[in-house]
């Protein structure tokens, strides 16, 4: 474990295990996966939590006296990023070493895919709410209120126009990071199903929580 008295945390990147799955390896290559893959290495605290894909618990190591201090996490999705925001607003740092990389059974199925980017969604709503002056947090909800927003709301209206020109940017990232059409086929697909859900989940998680705030 590293030494030094302001880090509290290390970790790695995360690939998927050796698989033939197309759904399996998806979140290898996907814009928005949830797992960290850079090859280079970094530090991160509160003012720049938002500027790196931060670790995941399935390859993190925390100080043990951190963590009791911490109080570990909360239960459900995002438990991870609750965590280290809460370490970092203490004052802790996060290193990254790209060479600690960890093999991960990703999803396997759809349905747990959707399950999971819908947890996803809803998670990032309560982080909002409860980390509001994160740059993380506040990074995110701009990037829905310009990114997804305005998709889901044209969606209805202009269906194609909501589909036809994201699907054939994301199919030329994919054609150039897979190598693979069938890959640079499926993906851009599962990431718009993907990013609908996370918007749901996260539109319907916000208003909950407000709406329970506002009766309390």
């Amino acid at each position: 474990m590293c030494v030094e008295k302001n880090v509290g945390a290390i970790g790695g990147p995360v690939e998927c295990v050796h698989t033939t799955s197309l759904i399996q390896k998806y979140l290898d290559y996907s814009i928005f996966t949830p797992f960290p893959r850079y090859q280079g290495d970094y530090t991160s605290n509160w003012r720049t939590f938002h500027k790196y894909h931060h670790p995941n618990t399935c390859n993190l190591a925390v100080k043990r006296h951190i963590f009791e201090d911490i109080g570990g996490f909360w239960e459900g999705e995002g438990e991870d990023v609750f965590f280290l925001l809460k370490m970092t607003k203490k004052g802790y740092e996060i290193k990254y070493f790209s060479q600690l990389k960890v093999y991960h059974h990703h999803p396997r199925k759809l349905r747990k895919l959707m399950q999971k980017y819908f947890r996803m969604g809803v998670s990032a709503a309560k982080l909002l709410l409860v980390f509001p002056d994160s740059p993380l947090m506040r990074q995110r909800l701009i990037r829905f209120l310009v990114i997804f927003l305005p998709a889901l709301l044209i969606l209805p209206f202009h269906p194609l126009l909501a589909f036809i020109l994201p699907y054939g940017l994301l199919y030329t990232i994919y054609l150039k990071r897979t190598r693979s059409l069938r890959a640079s086929l499926v993906y851009p697909l599962l990431d718009i199903i993907l990013q609908i859900l996370y918007a749901t989940g996260f539109i319907f998680s916000f208003i909950k929580e407000i709406t329970r705030g506002m009766i309390k």
